[in-house]
């Protein structure tokens, strides 16, 4: 996400760019109108820049960890870039005051949030937006704010037709923070990593060539 910060009379100003479609739950309501599941390759392209934002924030030092991951805090642009926004380091959520009181999406933070704030809980909430993106709405979450159980999340999750994107989605939402992947890790599953054909075929060329050389 691109942000300039500057402090004015006391006050951190943030200015983020537009993102012309607004945020990623209010483009995946109107696009449920038309159609039922979202098309897996845009689901694919917008995990994939999703994760690279995670991957970098987690890969500072100290983490940056998000820590309100949701698709409500994801932007969209009319030509389907998505951003992440909201990003808010531990050290000014205290100063933050919309920041814990107002979190609508309940099913977003991970079990262990409450004692331990690490990296795991914004992969855990990735999986929820990954799982909201795949079919357009969680069951039993029509509107913000709305209760989703752990069995609407299964029911959800079983609806979706590909079967690595279950096992994809499932790996995010361990219970155990530790089971879970990294950002990075998501990044080179086999559902989502794609390998450029130019580049495939050159690496099978530089394998077949090496072959040749090896049996001389």
């Amino acid at each position: 996400m691109t942000t300039r910060a500057f402090r004015s009379s006391g006050h951190v100003i943030f200015i983020t760019e537009y993102m012309s479609s607004g945020s990623l739950k209010q483009f995946l309501k109107r696009t449920k109108r038309n159609v039922k599941k979202l098309p897996l390759q845009a689901w694919k392209r917008w995990c994939t820049q999703i994760l690279s934002a995670l991957s970098y924030l987690h890969s500072c030092s100290p983490p940056i960890i998000h820590g309100n991951l949701t698709c409500d805090t994801i932007f969209i642009q009319h030509n389907g870039l998505v951003k992440i926004g909201s990003v808010a380091p531990d050290a000014i959520h205290h100063h933050v005051k919309t920041y814990r009181d107002n979190m609508k999406n309940m099913h977003f933070i991970a079990p262990e949030y409450a004692v331990s704030v690490t990296t795991a809980i914004d992969v855990y909430a990735f999986g929820m937006c990954a799982l909201e993106m795949a079919a357009l709405e969680i069951q039993g979450n029509g509107d913000s704010g709305t209760l989703v159980t752990e069995e609407d999340i299964n029911r959800t999750i079983e609806s979706l037709d590909d079967e690595r994107q279950r096992d994809f989605v499932r790996r995010c939402l361990a219970r155990e923070p530790t089971d879970r992947p990294s950002a990075r890790e998501l990044l080179f599953h086999p559902l989502v990593f794609e390998v450029h054909p130019l580049k495939l075929l050159a690496a099978h060329a530089l394998v077949h060539s090496t072959g040749e050389q090896l049996q001389r």
